[in-house]
């Protein structure tokens, strides 16, 4: 082999190790410009995030208002004969959501001994959101106050909703029990349920507050298939509480265990609906009073 072959050959050869080096330092160069440039957005939408105004959080001034906290969450908490909270388990939580301290919230007395019903991410507003706006960033409309017109209309209407609860949704037209409560929330000044202009009526009795919720029959046929929720799988039957005792209880009970002492029902009527969303009709947990527990989601059209 001569000299010169020899040369050519190793010249192309170096020629392309040096492209494939320079090519897997391009690749490299790239991935480092993207890093630098997602630290960089990510950097601009925080600080333009944390520019925003912050928004008021307004309460009701219930828990003010009335000292026995009756209208104020408690559920899962120590509570009387009547229903209503322990006051020192309700301060207790107080103290814990104050200080933030993990061993507070453990301490919160609650009402099931064996510690099997405890609180539900209690500690979600301490932490801190990597994506979006900031939890504190946000706001809702506080529940109307317990002595407002519009709480005693929901309250009517969630009394109705259970008288109701056994009427099939196919008869809701011609049955006179819920004529009657067309009727009776269209009496109230305070009622903020969805409505057909100004009136209520027999196809927007119940309904969600929201366009959509309007449109189409009370049931989607989807309700009538088993739902996977998670982990478990939920049948469309269902069981209800039906004595006073149990719905005292319930909150110092297993989760659904005071549930399975009473009827089976498909869900055809608005109390199956009720106890699938964890909606009253039925079991209205005490301390419960916000907007969203008297009027049940599952009830919207789909």
């Amino acid at each position: 082999m001569s000299q010169r072959s020899f040369s050519r050959r190793s010249f192309i050869g170096n020629m392309g190790g040096l492209a494939a080096a320079s090519k897997a330092r391009a690749a490299e160069n790239a991935v480092e410009q993207r890093r630098a440039r997602a630290l960089q957005i990510r950097n601009e939408a925080a600080g333009m995030q944390s520019q925003l105004p912050m928004p008021e959080h307004d309460v009701n001034g219930d828990e003010q208002r009335y000292q026995s906290r009756i209208a104020n969450f408690s559920k899962g908490l120590l509570h009387n004969d009547r229903g209503e909270v322990e006051g020192q388990a309700y301060e207790d939580l107080l103290r814990a959501i104050s200080s933030g301290k993990p061993e507070d919230f453990e301490a919160i007395p609650m009402s099931d001994p064996r510690n099997s019903r405890r609180l539900v991410n209690p500690q979600g507003g301490l932490a801190f959101d990597l994506q979006g706006a900031d939890s504190h960033h946000l706001s809702i409309p506080p529940a109307p106050s317990l002595s407002s017109a519009e709480q005693a209309a929901e309250a009517v209407e969630l009394y109705w909703q259970a008288l109701a609860r056994d009427i099939p949704f196919t008869e809701y037209d011609s049955h006179p029990l819920v004529q009657r409560a067309v009727a009776d929330l269209n009496r109230l000044t305070g009622f903020r349920g969805p409505k057909n202009g100004v009136r209520v009526t027999v196809a927007t009795l119940f309904r969600g507050f929201t366009t959509d919720d309007l449109a189409g029959p009370y049931v989607s046929q989807f309700l009538l298939k088993p739902i996977v929720y998670g982990m478990a799988r939920r049948s469309s039957i269902s069981a209800f509480t039906m004595r006073v005792q149990d719905w005292i209880t319930s909150p110092t009970t297993t989760p659904g265990s005071a549930f399975r002492t009473a009827c089976r029902r498909t869900n055809r009527i608005s109390m199956s609906l009720a106890i699938d969303t964890y909606r009253p009709g039925v079991t209205w947990h005490p301390g419960c009073t916000r907007t969203c527990c008297f009027r049940p989601i599952s009830m919207r059209a789909r």
